[in-house]
Parts: structure tokens; sequence; C-alpha cells
């Protein structure tokens, strides 16, 4: 059994979720999406729900081989920086 030192990764996101309804009654309703990283600030739009998940598999396969040496911001603890919370 191996056991991994390197701390698990994560990825963490603002998601917001909001339709957006065709002016006759009875069209077609779509969901629009965006996605904002707490840490940067930074958002990103989906104008519908495939390319949100295209977008996020993407994301996962890259984490999943990002270098384990690199910190995510925020991840660090304040007992490693040797401050108080």
């Amino acid at each position: 059994m191996v056991i991994r030192s390197e701390p698990p990764r994560y990825l963490v996101y603002m998601l917001r979720c909001w339709e957006v309804r065709h002016p006759e009654p009875g069209g077609p309703v779509t969901w629009r999406l965006s996605l904002e990283d707490p840490h940067t600030g930074q958002k990103r739009g989906f104008a519908n729900l495939d390319s949100f998940l295209h977008f996020m598999e993407c994301e996962l396969v890259v984490a999943s081989h990002a270098d384990h040496s690199r910190r995510i911001p925020g991840e660090d603890d304040a007992a490693d920086l040797g401050a108080s919370p």
C-alpha cells in the first residue's frame, strides 16, 4: 500500500445559476452559469450546462496532473507559517 505524503488537492469556486426564459409563453428555458474563483476573483461565464461541464472536466484533469509541490492559495496553515490566526 502506498501512502501519499502530500495533502489532497482541491478546487474552490462559487457557482451561480440562473434561468433565461424565452419571451414566448411555453418557450424554452435556458440555464446560464458562472464560476468565481474566491482566491483570485476571476469569473467565467457559461451559456449552457454542457459548456460548464466541459470546463469542469478539463479543470479536474489539469488538477489531477498538476505538480504536487505547488500549494493552493489559502491552503497554508498558520502553524506552517509560525503565525497566529
